[in-house]
């Protein structure tokens, strides 16, 4: 499907033992997001709820194992799911996957920089989300992806790891990432605040894609 499947981060190319590292689905992964993915669903459900957002379509950009995205699909139960991600045998295994014949969900092997997001556009999702997964994208693509993202989206459940994050796994857990760009949260913040706002833990607003916002309180705007 023309997908560089070993594009490389930090100089070390994504290589079977990338795939085999941080694609897994047990309790022992240390990927946020993963071994929590029930309490991070529920957290969205709530916010989502208390502020009165219905997500009737969503999408996963980076959905590994669909890991995550079972856990939201099970407790927003949304109509239209899209799950994306660039490895093939992980597509693979989710389509094997029992909970996933019982959703209508589009299977995309891609990476997001060279997804089609046209058909989006016009009728951005409800929700997306980009767990832990832009840490691995080169400088040049971060500013792109959140412009991307905004015209697609209402709503981003966005989490990566910062150098400040990285120095602490590696202190407390001695675990290092050789696949990933540290870079500082500063960056990151710089590079969304023209296209989102963040409302809430780990929730982004689009500024393209929201003219009226429910998240009301100045405060908690920024």
């Amino acid at each position: 499907m023309g997908v560089k499947i070993f594009d490389s981060a930090n100089g070390k190319p994504f290589d079977k033992d990338f795939w085999e590292e941080m694609y897994t689905e047990d309790e022992d992964s240390l990927i946020d997001g993963i071994y929590n993915a029930k309490e991070h669903a529920n957290y969205i459900k709530s916010v989502l709820n208390l502020i009165g957002v219905k997500a009737h379509s969503i999408a996963d950009f980076g959905a590994g194992l669909g890991v995550l995205l079972k856990q939201v699909t099970l407790a927003l139960k949304p109509k239209n799911i899209i799950a994306l991600d660039p490895s093939e045998e992980s597509i693979q295994k989710l389509l094997k996957s029992r909970w996933f014949s019982k959703y209508n969900i589009a299977v995309i092997h891609s990476r997001f920089q060279d997804y089609n997001i046209s058909h989006l556009t016009e009728n951005p999702l409800d929700l997306a989300i980009l767990n832990s997964v832009m840490q691995y994208f080169p400088d040049r693509d971060v500013v792109p992806t959140f412009a991307r993202l905004s015209k697609i989206c209402k709503y981003l459940y966005f989490n990566v790891p910062s150098k400040k994050d990285y120095a602490i796994m590696k202190k407390e857990l001695d675990f290092v990432d050789p696949y990933a760009y540290s870079r500082d949260a500063e960056f990151y913040r710089n590079s969304w605040k023209k296209y989102f706002t963040m409302v809430s833990y780990n929730i982004l607003e689009s500024k393209h894609s929201i003219k009226h916002s429910p998240f009301q309180y100045e405060i908690f705007r920024y």
